[in-house]
């Protein structure tokens, strides 16, 4: 019965847009800072890009700012005028 639990569970993530969006942000950011963040430690709220990393991604992060926003902003369809750290 856990399995099915876990399927189901997968298949709603699969179709939750958020998760989605969060999927597209998670893949710019990975292409732009080499940097492999969890989808479950991105958040977007608003205008703010939320991303919960250590210090060591934080600064790549930091570094490419600007293209993260912009892609980011691409992916979602709405323009992201921040990024903060949890």
């Amino acid at each position: 019965m856990q399995s099915l639990g876990k399927f189901l569970e997968r298949i709603k993530n699969s179709l939750d847009i958020s998760s989605l969006n969060k999927e597209g942000v998670q893949a710019e950011l990975r292409r732009i800072t080499q940097v492999l963040v969890d989808v479950k430690d991105i958040d977007i709220k608003k205008d703010v890009l939320w991303i919960k990393t250590n210090p060591t991604r934080m600064t790549e992060i930091k570094l490419n700012e600007e293209k993260i926003l912009e892609a980011a902003s691409r992916v979602l369809n709405q323009r992201i005028s921040k990024i903060s750290f949890k």
